[in-house]
């Protein structure tokens, strides 16, 4: 699955359950210039509101940070073009649920300038 953040506070927020299934481990985090970095583990930070407490969320919320396997590795834009149009192709339900015709959507990653650019397609 291929989801985007703008907003560090966005990547960085969940609730305690979700910390505790450990389901971020081995996720692959791609910014802006193309650094890919490898999630090792996760840690809570701090509670977010009142005690973590959420009236529209379940669960308690919290901030999380990471700790990485390694040093980030430079992906070259055409690889990851190829490897977020496989995602689209193994996922095609989704993606049609929201863009209708995926050649569209095929295009516009195809012909992406940047990493940035295809970020703000994928939103």
């Amino acid at each position: 699955m291929v989801y985007v953040f703008s907003k560090e506070k966005d990547l960085k927020s969940t609730s305690t359950e979700l910390l505790e299934k450990d389901i971020f481990k081995n996720t692959v985090l791609v910014d802006s210039d193309g650094l890919s970095y490898q999630i090792d583990k996760t840690y809570k930070v701090k509670y977010l509101g009142l005690g973590g407490i959420s009236l529209m969320k379940k669960g308690r919320q919290i901030l999380m940070d990471f700790e990485f396997k390694g040093n980030p590795t430079t992906l070259k834009l055409d690889e990851f073009k190829r490897d977020i149009l496989e995602r689209i192709n193994s996922n095609k339900n989704f993606w049609q649920s929201s863009w209708g015709d995926l050649s569209d959507l095929e295009k516009r990653v195809q012909e992406s300038a940047s990493f940035e650019a295809i970020a703000n397609t994928m939103k």
